[in-house]
């Protein structure tokens, strides 16, 4: 049991919670209340119970998931003990059924772990509408009480009073028999049930026995059936009488049916603007907030009694121009309405998009009284419209990539090919060998960059994996060194982790493009950009440091920079869609809302230290799913088998058909080249058995690849078929294999890759390497 010190004239909380770091959390929430606090913690039933009558607590915050029982006993304890005791559901899960559940069970609120700055204005609510109910109360009962007496020593009154004795009319004045339509003496006698509508006799039963008991008796509405089925609302006070020493009950109505009528008018206006989904405000004519529904205080996380008499302008964000305030003034002011866009802001600081129409309203004496506004929160179609201007661009770029990608992979594969051969051809040990591995390795890295490059433009669905972080880290500082000016240094810190992370490759891809990207704006004279990788445990003390982490092993990525540094001011906003310090035109503010997005969709953390003029560090937290084992062993590939069949080689580039042969001839095979899909074709249609294997390039004039394959195996259904591409958006080995198509290749191909592909699918289809 935990318990805070208590003051003079503190705030009594009674918390029922079971998590230690929760109870200090919320307790350093409630240090914002304007009001010092006593603060005692339960865990079991029994302790609620008798701290509920020891520490009378003025308010109860409650966990809904508990050890031993839940947020709903524990509100059923407390409505035991005292109907009016502010009660309030903190948790850390809580859906939209439950929570309703919780509400309709009697809560007062709930508020989630995760947004605990809500709690300070479910606290102070709570407390203000418990004083409102009990001054309500207050105010009813003296109200009654007075009605009572004046009523009772009224003869005359405006209100219908009647009189019963044994059940049955004694008495009846004017009123009463101007509602009935009837004379007053015609009620005399009569009983009590004559004129009530059938639906009301068992209750007017029950409350005349109470009253002829001297139990006290509320007000109530009944429904009195009429001559000629006329059918009235009244309102009914009873109490018991003394008459002529016989004891009844006196009955005073009040004829509320079109007041009942105006109310159900009212009402349905009502709830059609508190449960609109459409935002409603309405003004006076100074602009000054006399009402708000329900979705405005959804949409802008204020209260109603946060706003009422304020300025709408507590919303605005500085982002709104100043010429669409002036337009909307410069209308209405003259009875007109106007519509429009603002970015405003929410309670929480969060910044979002409003489509608003406003209009004037007038007064008995036509003038200006009100204004009325209705606004629709359009945040998400404007991050629509900017996904798809984003998916366009994107678009656009991977078709320009994939065209660069499939003609430098053409220009690669005869760079490759018969550099390999090459190598071949010298001694192991020469110079020659040696350079001859240089322009292997750098026509590797090209073709490294040509995958980046496609991974980074192409839109694909995401797709989660266990991915090297090490891999992707080296691959994007390649990119940076590629794209940043020459006057900031870039340092790496990369190192060669084993543990994976379950990620999209991509989407890491370019998140941590985006810091990069982001780290070089901000050295606009130069500088150091870091970029680092290592495997940090996080223990229970850390974990503290870090409220969005669980103890465990995380891969911690790092980009850092010497640049001008984030102001205070803002750095809480940085992570927020549309927010940007850049020019307009510059940026979005999209960037560092997806790395946000991307590290806690894969259940990590992102921080951010910064000075101003100091640079900033952003570290990225990833959960680890394993070890990869793969490189603890070296593999060494065989040199492919040779083998003597005859292959038909398709590609519309006539050096790389050329380099085929001699690729191919080398291993001992008999080859064909056309340049023509046609020709070869005609070439299969001539003699279907005239070529044990076919390989096709994929993009060439006239036919595609895939539809030659398809047109071969049509002629020879046995026929195995090697397909093999720079760049394709319209094919990938599953499609391949799906059309017939035996192997899937990417270029640029060397003389052992196509090699050792000829080798297995031909092995595959029966076709067994010759004896040498």
């Amino acid at each position: 049991m935990t318990m805070v010190c208590r003051e003079k004239g503190s705030l009594r909380i009674l918390m029922v919670e079971d998590v230690a770091a929760d109870v200090e959390l919320i307790r350093r929430e409630l240090k914002k209340l304007d009001h010092p606090i006593a603060l005692k913690v339960v865990m079991e039933e029994d302790e609620l119970r008798r701290e509920l009558a020891a520490f009378r607590p003025s308010l109860v915050l409650s966990d809904f998931m508990l050890p031993r029982f839940d947020g709903l006993r524990a509100l059923r304890i407390v409505q035991e003990f005292d109907p009016d005791l502010p009660f309030i559901i903190v948790t850390g899960s809580l859906n939209e059924l439950t929570a309703v559940e919780c509400m309709k069970a009697g809560a007062w609120d709930y508020v989630i772990k995760e947004k605990l700055a809500k709690l300070v204005p479910a606290v102070e609510g709570a407390l203000n509408r418990r004083k409102l109910v009990l001054e309500n109360r207050r105010t009813i009962q003296a109200l009654k009480e007075s009605e009572k007496r004046f009523r009772t020593f009224t003869e005359h009154a405006p209100l219908a009073i009647v009189v019963y004795v044994d059940g049955k009319v004694d008495y009846a004045n004017a009123k009463a028999a101007e509602i009935v339509g009837v004379d007053a003496a015609e009620l005399i006698g009569r009983s009590m049930l004559d004129f009530i509508h059938p639906d009301h006799h068992a209750q007017v039963k029950r409350r005349y026995a109470r009253a002829l008991n001297n139990e006290k008796l509320e007000t109530v509405e009944e429904q009195l059936l009429l001559p000629g089925n006329r059918v009235i609302d009244v309102e009914v006070n009873a109490m018991p009488i003394e008459i002529a020493g016989k004891r009844g009950v006196m009955a005073i109505l009040n004829d509320i049916t079109r007041r009942k009528q105006a109310e159900a008018e009212v009402r349905k206006l009502s709830q059609a603007v508190e449960q609109s989904p459409i935002s409603v405000v309405i003004t006076d004519a100074l602009a000054d907030i006399e009402y708000v529904n329900a979705t405005f205080s959804k949409i802008t996380g204020y209260a109603p009694e946060e706003v009422i008499g304020r300025n709408p302008r507590i919303l605005q964000s500085g982002q709104t121009p100043p010429e669409t305030y002036e337009e909307l003034w410069s209308t209405v002011t003259v009875g007109k309405v106007w519509s429009g866009e603002f970015i405003n802001k929410k309670k929480d600081g969060a910044i979002f998009w409003e489509k608003a129409v406003v209009s004037p309203m007038f007064g008995a004496n036509g003038q200006i009284s009100h204004y009325l506004g209705m606004k629709e929160d359009v945040t998400e179609l404007h991050r629509l419209e900017e996904r798809i201007r984003q998916a366009q661009k994107m678009e656009a770029l991977g078709n320009l990539a994939g065209g660069i990608a499939h003609d430098l992979n053409n220009i690669l594969t005869p760079i490759v090919g018969y550099t390999d051969m090459s190598r071949d051809m010298v001694p192991p040990n020469s110079e020659l060998h040696d350079q001859l591995n240089q322009v292997i390795l750098a026509s590797k890295r090209a073709k490294e960059l040509i995958q980046q490059l496609l991974s980074f433009s192409r839109q694909s669905a995401k797709e989660r994996k266990p991915v090297d972080l090490t891999t992707i880290a080296r691959e994007v500082l390649k990119l940076l060194r590629a794209g940043v000016p020459s006057t900031i240094r870039i340092v790496s810190k990369i190192e060669p982790v084993k543990e994976r992370v379950l990620a999209d490759p991509t989407e890491i891809h370019q998140a941590l493009l985006n810091l990069g990207t982001n780290a070089a704006h901000a050295m606009p004279d130069g500088g150091k950009l870091t970029v680092g990788l290592h495997t940090e445990t996080i223990d229970e003390d850390a974990a503290e440091k870090h409220p969005d982490l669980s103890p465990g092993i995380y891969l911690r990525l790092w980009v850092e920079d010497t640049g001008t540094g984030i102001p205070a001011e803002i750095r809480d906003r940085i992570f927020e869609p549309y927010f940007t310090t850049k020019p307009k035109g510059r940026g979005t503010g999209f960037g560092l809302a997806q790395v946000h997005a991307v590290v806690t969709d894969c259940g990590g953390a992102i921080t951010v230290y910064s000075e101003p003029d100091r640079g900033a560090v952003f570290n990225l937290y990833f959960p680890t799913v394993g070890r990869d084992r793969s490189e603890d062993t070296t593999v060494v590939r065989e040199k492919p088998k040779p083998g003597n069949e005859k292959i038909l080689f398709v590609d519309d580039e006539s050096a790389i058909a050329r380099l085929a042969v001699r690729m191919l001839g080398a291993f001992g095979y008999r080859v064909t080249s056309r340049t023509d899909p046609a020709s070869a074709l005609e070439l299969v249609r001539n003699d279907p058995d005239a070529f044990d294997l076919v390989v096709t390039d994929m993009t060439m004039p006239g036919m595609t690849g895939d539809r030659l394959a398809q047109a071969i195996l049509e002629i020879r259904p046995d026929m195995p078929i090697v397909l093999c591409t720079g760049f394709s958006e319209k094919i990938d080995a599953e499609i391949a294999r799906k059309l017939g198509i035996g192997r899937f290749l990417f270029k640029p191909l060397t003389a052992d890759d196509l090699a050792r592909t000829v080798r297995e699918l031909l092995d595959e289809r029966g076709k067994a390497p010759p004896v040498h």
